[in-house]
Order: structure tokens, then sequence, then C-alpha cells
């Protein structure tokens, strides 16, 4: 930036005009048309495919769902443990027709969760698997009625089509209501062409095209509903052809997966390899192991990870004193640098140009250190500051949404195209998203200096947050995880001590219903786990109280 700033207040760089696309449809006739190819390989189910491959095969599933009257602009078709390229060519099926997507991540326990979403959802049709870890697909079953009603399922009532996904488990569904997903393919058969082709025409770029639960780690799980066209806009954003291979280790249903998985959709990759994150006793080990031995054998050049992953690496190269033969071009992370060590170890053992991102569920990315000139960017990665993506307008305002001066400390504020539409169902909650000018309220403090990066300092509400392998967690979920046991009267989460492999350590402290009683700690994070708490949110240390030290105001006192 020439001119030092002095207002918080960065805006887009480039125009409406730089997006081509606004519909899917159009793009992927033109990604066919000039034979754009990419291989995806799936290290989890060892699944190869062009993305040509995955984006034929959506057609005969568009014609599929074509068969079954959903309504464009309306309906939504709902994924439960499927195959990642499954996943993609279902996607890419409903984008061409107009139809609603959200592949769900279901965690125990599995049939409350599937329950919420689906009711939330109110989709007509579900492509359910096992998933990765087992166990989704049953968990669904669990629900439908066992006895011929008018309804597949009274607990979930807007359903009329299910269909089984056998990539993960090969199994001929015995429930009456649930199909093979080799039958969607059957129902397209009678659909033709022009049929298709009308369909397609009458899509509009401000129908629905993707919904995608938040994390919740700040509150309750929204379902976040975003524009076809903001979708599209993703595949015109991004630097170039990457003409590298790629290894992600995230899920398919984040938004942060399909970023990437869209580049390669889209043929704007030569190879994505695919690992997704493991939920395995000792899954950073094994984890560390397939990625590095995934990068020496594929000669990967450009790494899209996690900052659990990454630590992996690292972790496994030191243990087994082995280095990678050939240079990365680049590494990006996407969250928040650990330590400095932690970004050190990561260029000593790595090479290559190491940025971070920064981005939500609402807005897809924010900032990135990609973007910084290459004499700052080192310092800036290591001081975690960022510059906004070229698509976005950043600033740093007041409570009454007005731009402060530079150095100030204030809430980031972001106008993007790539924004959701609104939080389903929650009007609400969309309304106090948004400022009355059009600016997504991240909730996030931040601070923009004069040259225009910008760094995040935490939640603007919430002093109870950590960072746990470059991810944010508060402490209000997990405390209301752990406080679900029936023997503990209360739960309280603190800090313990910064670790630069894993960053904050978490200390649970409880007071028990029955004094001086303590529960085995197995047993509790069993306990845990079974209620839906993450591996990353396990306390690394549980200490009991008879009572806790507290203020004037009874707020519990950081120990």
């Amino acid at each position: 930036m020439e001119t030092p700033l002095t207002k918080s207040f960065v805006p887009k760089s480039i125009s409406d005009t730089a997006f081509k696309y606004r519909l899917f449809y159009k793009l992927f006739d033109d990604v066919k048309k000039e034979k754009r190819s990419c291989l995806l390989v799936n290290m989890d189910t060892k699944e190869t495919v062009s993305n040509l491959e995955i984006l034929a095969q959506s057609e005969e599933y568009a014609k599929g769902l074509l068969r079954l009257n959903l309504t464009p602009g309306i309906d939504n078709i709902a994924l439960i443990g499927c195959s990642t390229f499954q996943a993609l060519a279902l996607f890419a099926a409903a984008a061409e027709i107009g139809i609603g997507f959200a592949h769900l991540f279901i965690h125990p326990p599995r049939e409350e969760r599937i329950t919420t979403q689906i009711k939330l959802l109110a989709p007509k049709v579900i492509v359910c698997g096992e998933g990765a870890g087992g166990h989704n697909a049953s968990a669904l079953f669990s629900l439908l009625d066992s006895e011929p009603t008018d309804k597949i399922s009274g607990k979930l009532p807007s359903l009329e089509h299910i269909f089984y996904d056998s990539s993960y488990k090969d199994r001929s569904p015995t429930h009456k209501s649930v199909k093979t997903l080799y039958k969607l393919k059957e129902l397209g058969e009678t659909v033709s062409d022009d049929q298709l082709t009308e369909a397609r025409e009458r899509v509009q770029p401000d129908f629905v095209c993707q919904h995608l639960f938040t994390s919740g780690s700040a509150g309750h799980p929204k379902c976040t509903s975003r524009a076809q066209e903001a979708i599209v806009k993703l595949t015109s954003v991004g630097q170039g052809p990457l003409q590298t291979t790629m290894v992600m280790n995230m899920n398919v249903d984040t938004m942060a997966s399909y970023v990437y998985l869209l580049y390669g959709l889209v043929g704007l990759c030569g190879t994505i390899i695919t690992i997704p994150e493991s939920y395995e006793e000792n899954p950073m080990k094994n984890q560390g192991k397939i990625l590095v031995e995934t990068i020496i054998e594929k000669k990967v050049e450009q790494l899209i990870l996690t900052m659990s992953a990454l630590g992996a690496i690292i972790d496994y190269i030191k243990e087994n004193k082995i280095s990678i033969p050939h240079p990365l071009k680049r590494v990006f992370y996407s969250g928040q640098i650990i330590s400095y060590q932690f970004l050190e170890d990561g260029e000593q053992l790595l090479k290559g140009v190491h940025c971070i991102g920064y981005g939500m569920t609402e807005l897809i990315g924010i900032g990135a250190t990609s973007f910084i000139d290459s004499s700052k960017r080192k310092v800036c990665t290591k001081e975690a500051r960022l510059l906004p993506y070229p698509f976005a307008t950043v600033r740093i305002a007041d409570e009454q949404n007005k731009t402060l001066d530079i150095e100030q400390i204030g809430e980031i504020q972001v106008n993007s195209p790539l924004a959701i539409k609104e939080y389903r169902l929650e009007e609400e909650q969309t309304q106090r998203l948004f400022s009355p000018d059009g600016f997504i309220k991240t909730g996030d403090a931040g601070i923009m200096f004069p040259d225009g990066t910008f760094k995040v300092l935490g939640r603007m509400n919430d002093n109870d947050r950590f960072k746990i392998y470059g991810k944010v967690e508060y402490s209000g979920p997990i405390e209301n995880i752990i406080s679900l046991h029936p023997e503990i009267s209360q739960a309280y989460v603190v800090t313990g001590k910064r670790n630069d492999w894993i960053g904050d350590e978490i200390t649970c402290c409880i007071l028990a219903k029955e004094k001086s009683k303590k529960i085995p700690e197995d047993m509790l994070l069993e306990f845990c786990k079974a209620n839906g708490m993450y591996q990353r949110q396990q306390p690394a240390r549980i200490l009991y109280f008879d009572e806790f030290p507290s203020t004037h105001n009874e707020r519990k006192v950081k120990l």
C-alpha cells in the first residue's frame, strides 16, 4: 500500500466484473468444452477420479433429482456420511438444477444431531452412507418408521426419498424406504437432455445453493445459507491456475473443503489428494505418518492444511529423523499460528512459502498473508498480521458500526460477494449478523495498521477462548458437555499453560455432587466423547474442588 492508512478501512481491489460466472451450469459447460482436467485422489477410500468424470456423473444425478419433482430455489437435498467424490458429484447435480445442498457432519449423539439438522433443513431427499467412522446411516435408519405409513419417518416429516451410498460400507439396505444410490441414476434415464437444459435455464443466481452448519463454538450451531452466485464466484478469486498437487486435511462438510474441492471440480488444479481428518485412537501419530508418506510418494508441492495436520507432520518428521526429499512450493494453514517455534519448525522441515488465512463459515475467506509483499510476509505471518482478500472490504468499527482510526481496537467487519444470504429460519440472528450498510459483523476484535494489514485479537464479548491446533474453542460448549455427567454439579474450563505444538492446554475444574469423589478420567472422557466432544476439546488435566473461588459477583476466578 503506497499511502499509509489513517482509517481502519481497506476496500476491495477487484470489481464485480472480475467474476465471469454467476451460475454453475454455465461454468460446468465451459469446463467440459475446454476439457479442463484435474485428478482427484482420495487416500481414505483409495478412489482416483477426474473432475470430468465427476461432472458426467453429476448430470445423471441431476436427471434423477428432476424425476423426484423437486422445486428449484426451495427444496433441499441432504447428505450424511457420503464419500468425498459422491458428495462432490451430488453437489454439482443439485447446483445445476437449483436445488439446495447440505452435507451434514454428524457426531455423537448421532440420532439427536440428525434430527436437529434435518428438521431445520427440511430436505425431501437424503443420500446417506456410514461415513469414514461408520454408524451414520445406521443412526438415520433408527429414526425411520418400521410400520407402513404415509411418511418415511414421523420424526423427520419432510423426507420423501432416501438413497444409500455404499462407498464406505457395501451393503443392501433392508429398510423398505431406502434405495441404493444407483436407483437415482436409473430414475434419470427417462429424463431427456432437453428437459435437463430447460431445468438448468430456470435457475437464478440468488437461489440458495449450499447450507452449512456453523461449529457452534460461540453458541448453538446455526445453518448458513449461501446463494448460487456466491459459491460460483469462489472459482474466480484464486491466485491464478493452481497447477500443483495439494493435500487437504479437512472434512467435506466444511466450507474450506469445498473451496479447494471446487478448484479441482472446475479444473484449476493439476491433482488434489484428499486425506480426511482422523478421529481414531492416537490420530496425530497415524495422521503424521500417512501425510508424510503421501507427500513423498506423490511428490506433493503445495499443502493446504489444518494446524493439527501440520503439527502431526512436524512431530512425525522429528520423531523419525527423516526429511522430505523435494522442496515444497507453498504451505497454507487454515488457522492461526500456534507459536513462533511452530512456524520455525514448519519452515525448516518443509521449506516453501508459509502462509496463514483467516475466515469464518459466514464469509469463507477474509484475509491471508499470501497477498503480503514477500519481504514482509514472514514477519507478518509470525505476528499473525493479515491482508484482506482482494474481493473483500474490511474495516475495524465501533459499536455504532463507524470506522475507527488506524491502530484502534474494534470489531472486524467485512463486506464480501461470497457472504451467506441468511441463517436459515433465524431472522433475528440474521439481522444481528449484518450492519445496516451490509457488512457482516464477525464478532472478532481486531486492529488495523497503516500498511492495511490487520490482526485478530479475540472475540468481542467472550474472553474464555482457547487456540488449540490453530482452531478457536470456547469454554461454554465444553463446560456444557462435561456438566451433563450425572455425578458433576459444576464444571469450569480454564487454560493451563501454552504448548508450542498444541497451543493452549485446557484444564477442567470440577465440582462433584458428592464431595471428595473423583470420576475415573477415562470414563469421564468417554462420556464426553459420546456426548459430542471433539478430541481437541478434551482437557489436558482435570482438577476437583470442594468449592470454587469467586469474585464479589460470583464469577469464577481463573486459576
